[in-house]
């Protein structure tokens, strides 16, 4: 069983165009190539790009522990990769698509799969699409979180 409860492989439908099929090996290097080209004002986690193995490493991890998957564009067909989404071991939902118009019906899905469950989103502070839509669909916004790094 994969970790969205249903056999892996399984293609679970969003809406009328996009699906989510459980994440694979083989999936690790468009999900690497496609982070090399999100814009740095989304990311939270990290500033710089991971190596390659560490990003193996991370998605390794991720399979095990969290519910994930791929978003795909005309999930009928051509099961076309455009995204992905997780819900972590603390509840938080990260949601990355090539297309902006394909996070808010990722959102609803998760939400209505998840009924009664406390979610979080962590938005980066210039995600303004991010903070709109989760305002949108009922979201509340409960902290502002500041982080310190070591200066050289």
């Amino acid at each position: 069983m994969g970790h969205t409860g249903m056999p892996a492989h399984q293609v679970q439908y969003i809406g009328p165009s996009l699906a989510s099929r459980d994440i694979t090996t083989a999936d690790y290097r468009w999900l690497y190539d496609y982070l090399s080209t999100r814009p740095g004002y989304v990311n939270i986690s990290h500033t710089v790009m991971p190596s390659y193995g560490n990003h193996t490493k991370y998605w390794d991890y991720v399979r095990r522990h969290w519910e994930c998957g791929i978003v795909c564009q005309d999930g009928h067909a051509t099961l076309a990769p455009v995204g992905y989404w997780y819900i972590s071991d603390s509840d938080e939902i990260g949601i990355h698509c090539k297309y902006l118009t394909h996070v808010a019906p990722v959102l609803r899905w998760i939400l209505k799969s998840h009924p009664g469950r406390r979610l979080l989103m962590n938005v980066a502070v210039r995600n303004y699409h991010h903070k709109r839509m989760a305002r949108t669909h009922g979201g509340k916004r409960i902290q502002e979180t500041y982080v310190w790094t070591a200066t050289r």
